[in-house]
Formats: structure tokens, sequence, C-alpha cells
């Protein structure tokens, strides 16, 4: 077994998730073989073994790593939101749902979400995949500024927040492409949403 420097490890570390993300957004998880990612990464397959446990620990850190960069993106697309104003917590939304459907990656991944290695992946140790319940913890800390601004209706944010992200994710996986009419669709959709959560009556800013 080669032995690498600490440098060495964390360049083809990197190499093999990239190109890992690669192959599992264009094929399913099946169709995906570590003979594949380690010739990609021009390493002996044996090598692998010294880097990741096996396939679904690589497709688990991959799925991690990329759903941490997108929670970051979404951060970003929050930040500054003035929830008294329900035309930029619209805007922001119509932004997450074109992002995410642009990427392939996460588009794959909730095809597969409901395969047996999802599911595993899914309830491995804490911290695989916790992205995923942290956008939903990222929007329900937006229902609640709203609420406490009087301009949103009362209930459980998370569970306000699960009902967004579950139609989000319904509709990009009914969805054979993610299309201008697809999104226009979802906007439309997400619209809906945004205007049942804020209070009919109450003013806004």
């Amino acid at each position: 077994m080669p032995r690498f420097s600490k440098a060495q490890r964390e360049r083809i570390r990197t190499v093999l998730l990239d190109r890992a993300a690669q192959f599992f957004a264009e094929r399913s998880y099946a169709a995906v073989t570590l003979e594949d990612v380690t010739a990609a990464a021009g390493i002996a397959k044996g090598t692998f073994y010294s880097f990741f446990e096996g396939k679904e620990d690589l497709f688990s850190q991959v799925c991690e790593r990329e759903h941490t960069r997108f929670h970051k993106h979404v951060e970003g697309l929050f930040a500054g939101v003035d929830v008294c104003r329900r035309e930029q917590v619209r805007d922001a939304l119509h932004a997450v749902v074109r992002d995410l459907a642009a990427n392939p990656l996460l588009r794959r991944v909730l095809d597969e979400r409901d395969t047996p290695v999802w599911l595993e992946v899914r309830d491995a140790p804490a911290g695989r995949l916790g992205q995923e319940r942290a956008s939903t913890e990222l929007m329900a800390g937006l229902i609640e500024a709203g609420q406490r601004a009087g301009v949103m209706r009362e209930g459980d944010p998370e569970e306000l927040a699960a009902v967004c992200g579950q139609l989000t994710a319904g509709f990009l996986v009914s969805s054979s492409a993610a299309g201008a009419e697809t999104l226009r669709r979802l906007e439309t959709a997400l619209d809906l949403v945004v205007d049942g959560l804020y209070t009919v009556g109450r003013s806004e800013r």
C-alpha cells in the first residue's frame, strides 16, 4: 500500500470526491462502480480503501459535502431578507429552487431518496446528510422571525418549513426535467405557499 503525505492524502481524497460526485450526478447509485471512480482519480482500487470504507461511505460523504455547499449558498440567499416584505421571501425561495433544479447531483439524490442505499445513508451516524435538516431549520428560522414580527401565521415553524421542503422536493422528483415550464409551475406553487404563510389582514412594510 503506497504511503502518502498529509498533503497528498488530502489531494487524492478531494479528487476521489470530485470524480465520484460527477459520476453520481450522471448515473444512478447502482450504475457507479469503484473501478470508475478509482480509474478517473488515477489510483488503484486497493488504495481507495485507505480513504473510504466503501462505496456507500463515498456516496455519503459526496452528498454531505454537496449539501454543505448548498446550505451555505442558501444561507447567503436568505441573509438580509426582510420577513416583513413578502416579495423578498418569495424571491429568495425562487432562487433556491432554481439553483436546486440546476444542481444535477442534488436532483439525482432527490430522485433516489427512497431507495435502500439512501435510507441507509440517511440513518448513518450523526453528521451524515445533516445539511438537509439544517436547510429546513434555516427556513423555520425565517418563519419564526415572521411570526415574531406578527406578519406570518401561527404554527410550528419546523412543520411549516418541512411542508415547503417536501413541496419543492416532490415537484422536482415528479418532473422528468427541470425545464422552464417545471420551474414556472414550482414557483407558482411556492407563491401560494408564501401567501399562505402570511397572516391575512396584517400590514407588511
